[in-house]
């Protein structure tokens, strides 16, 4: 905990000093550069930054929980509460439809709650960003410590942090709030009375990692009355395999299965249903997975080249039916790299660019499709054409993906329909060495969001530094003004992940200041929008920051425009 205090203590009084402004007087408007000093800017811009409207106590909950805004407990709390009991509770804006019914149960005890254990659930929640005991944090007993020994404080603790529009990009290791395992922990020691609810949280559990509180969790359903037949099996199937070692599978074992899923995908062919997809593309993932059920690579190898012929006759099957059939453009243009892609892992490189080939005049008319009612991109201008190929990128560009993987990098390349965030992606695969500049070259601001994703899932120091340097010249370049708040955001992250703290500090800084900008320019739903943005990306930078290693923040030269 103290490690995770002295960042932030080290964050606001390096933040000040790069803010280098004096204070805003006392009968000014708040403004986001003037967060900078203050002790926790994520709850401060989150204090400025929200507007009272019909939206706001829905936005102010996963706010508050993935910021770690502490000291907007108390002054939020009416909003907080109607949140968390009314609009969540009735699949109000923080869930769609689908998962508010998957998750009912969960959501009828949160608005049954008392209010002092909803607030309590709020802050374990919150301090669970920073703090490895949320229940025994300081900074939140005044609210835990009356309810302490509520089995539902950890129950909706939990349940706010796997909510659908909260764990998004919090799942990946890197960044996973620290306190989780022991609301997990406390989940499992005293289990929810209600078997629904109880369900819910071990499949809850189950995402999150916390393996051996599922299997304590799915212990207690098996003990309840009232669980379905259907969920009794997969209980106890789930806790079978936990408790059993698998049983060794033989090269006969895996041909079988192989054998069957290609069978499968045949029929499905012949029938023409809509499953046929679906069923075609089980081989090929199980043949890509690094890993399958304990099964090595190097058998998996083994087992391509025993099903060679196997695999061929499936590609072919493919092919005829990308040939042959009235889908649209863009599933024709998929089917075809499907084709292509099973004849590569067939050893069969013509074959394999063969198919591609034929399915790469089918990715213009596919991605053109989309504008409807809108006018559509010009495919003849360079930097438009490689804007709108990077948004749209695979699946809508298979057959060129496929054509890179087979072997022909520099025929796919010249079709400019290759993205950068494609080529980097399977550039193993293609046989050259990945370059993340490729992905910033491609001047999509959206890209860059799943590629800071990827760098989230697999940190890798040399490729974020590389990023960062790349981003933080071309940047500006291509993000609209109103923007530029996300951009030094984004690079904030990178630096976190570089192991460039000081970097991160100035990038935060800068995105305070293109916040003020960008939020001038627009309404106050959108002043709202920057505050979430920049506050979620602060505390993300922090706690990367306190799990990778720091090191030397080298100067890099100046940006040459």
């Amino acid at each position: 905990m103290a490690h995770a205090l002295s960042s932030s203590v080290i964050a606001t009084l390096l933040i000040a000093t790069l803010a280098g402004s004096s204070p805003t007087s006392a009968g000014d408007a708040m403004r986001f550069g003037d967060c900078a000093r203050t002790v926790e800017p994520p709850a401060c811009l989150l204090d400025i930054g929200e507007p009272l409207d019909d939206f706001a106590p829905a936005r102010i909950l996963s706010d508050v929980v993935v910021a770690g805004a502490l000291s907007l407990l108390q002054s939020k709390r009416e909003m907080l509460l109607a949140a968390a009991q009314g609009h969540l509770a009735d699949g109000g804006h923080l869930m769609d439809r689908e998962s508010f019914e998957r998750y009912n149960a969960v959501r009828a005890e949160m608005k049954a709650a008392p209010p002092e254990v909803m607030l309590a659930a709020i802050a374990v929640a919150s301090v669970a960003q920073f703090s490895d005991d949320p229940f025994e944090d300081v900074r939140v007993q005044s609210l835990v410590a009356p309810v302490r020994h509520s089995p539902e404080v950890a129950q909706i603790a939990a349940a706010l942090w796997s909510d659908m529009q909260i764990h998004g990009r919090w799942h990946y290791a890197l960044v996973r709030p620290r306190g989780l395992k022991s609301i997990w922990h406390a989940v499992a020691a005293v289990p929810p009375q209600d078997t629904r609810v109880l369900e819910e949280l071990a499949m809850f559990a189950d995402y999150w990692g916390a393996r051996q509180e599922t299997l304590v969790l799915e212990r207690a359903l098996l003990a309840r009355t009232d669980l379905s037949p259907d969920n009794r099996a997969r209980v106890q199937d789930d806790i079978a395999r936990s408790e059993h070692k698998p049983k060794p599978i033989t090269d006969r074992d895996l041909d079988a299965e192989f054998e069957r899923i290609l069978a499968g995908c045949q029929t499905a062919l012949r029938g023409n249903g809509y499953q046929s997809e679906y069923q075609c593309q089980i081989p090929l993932e199980f043949l890509e997975r690094k890993e399958v059920g304990g099964i090595d690579k190097a058998r998996i190898r083994a087992l391509l080249a025993r099903q060679r012929v196997g695999l061929r006759a499936v590609a072919a099957a493919y092919l005829q039916h990308a040939r042959t059939s009235n889908d649209l453009a863009e599933y024709r243009a998929i089917w075809f790299a499907v084709a292509s892609e099973a004849y590569r892992l067939a050893d069969d490189k013509d074959a394999a660019i063969g198919a591609a080939r034929e399915g790469v005049p089918f990715v213009e008319p596919g991605i053109l499709s989309h504008f409807h009612g809108v006018p559509a991109p010009s495919m003849r201008d360079p930097e438009e054409r490689r804007r709108t190929v990077a948004t749209f990128g695979a699946p809508a560009t298979a057959p060129v993906v496929a054509l890179y993987r087979a072997g022909a990098r520099d025929e796919a390349l010249r079709t400019g329909f290759l993205s950068g965030f494609d080529r980097f992606q399977n550039a193993d695969v293609a046989g050259e060495e990945r370059d993340i500049q490729w992905i910033v070259d491609d001047h999509a601001p959206s890209v860059v969001d799943r590629a800071i994703d990827v760098l989230l899932d697999n940190p890798d120091t040399k490729l974020s530094d590389r990023f960062f340097a790349g981003l933080r010249c071309a940047g500006p370049t291509f993000y609209e003004p109103r923007e530029l708040h996300h951009l030094h955001a984004n690079l904030a992250t990178l630096a976190a992940i570089s192991g460039r703290r000081t970097s991160m500090l100035q990038q935060l800084t800068s995105a305070l200041f293109a916040g003020d900008a960008a939020a001038a320019s627009g309404p106050n739903s959108f002043k709202a929008q920057v505050a979430r943005d920049v506050a979620e990306h602060w505390r993300r930078s922090l706690i990367i920051a306190d799990r990778r290693a720091a090191r030397g923040d080298v100067p890099l030269p100046a940006c040459e425009h």
